[in-house]
C-alpha cells in the first residue's frame, strides 16, 4: 500500500543483481505499468495490484536469471495466442532491450495488440 504504483522505478524491488539492469528493469515496468493503468478499466486497486504482480511474477519467473552481455541481444520468440497481459510483457520486454518476435499462425483480430501499442513500438506483418 505505500507503494507508488505509477513510479515503480523509485520503488525497492529486486529482481536482478545488478543495479544498472534492475533499473532498467524498473523502468520499463513503469512504463508497461502506466501504459496499462491508461489503456485499460481496472475494476479496482487490487485489480491493478494483482496486473502489477503478474508482472513481477512474470519477470521473475522468465527473465531474472538469462545471462545479459553488452555483446548480443536477448531474444523472446512467442507462439500462439496471446492475452493482453502477455501483450504488456512483451512490451516490458523491449523496453528492456530484448529482440521480441510474436507469431500467430491463425488469423487472429490485431486491434487488441493496436489498442495497447499505441506508440506503435512494434511493426505487424500479415502473411497467407
Amino acid at each position: 500500500e505505500t507503494m507508488n504504483i505509477r513510479k515503480l522505478s523509485n520503488e525497492d524491488i529486486k529482481i536482478f543483481q545488478d543495479i544498472t539492469l534492475n533499473q532498467l528493469f524498473l523502468d520499463s515496468l513503469e512504463y508497461t505499468v502506466n501504459k496499462a493503468i491508461e489503456n485499460e478499466n481496472f475494476f479496482s486497486n487490487n485489480v491493478r495490484n494483482d496486473f502489477v504482480c503478474k508482472m513481477l511474477l512474470f519477470s521473475y519467473y522468465y527473465i531474472s536469471k538469462l545471462n545479459y552481455s553488452d555483446t548480443y541481444t536477448n531474444k523472446c520468440i512467442y507462439y500462439g495466442n496471446i492475452t493482453k497481459h502477455e501483450i504488456y510483457f512483451l512490451l516490458l520486454l523491449y523496453k528492456m532491450g530484448f529482440d521480441v518476435l510474436y507469431i500467430n499462425p491463425l488469423k487472429e483480430d490485431t486491434t487488441i495488440w493496436e489498442t495497447i501499442d499505441t506508440e506503435k513500438l512494434s511493426t505487424l506483418y500479415k502473411e497467407k
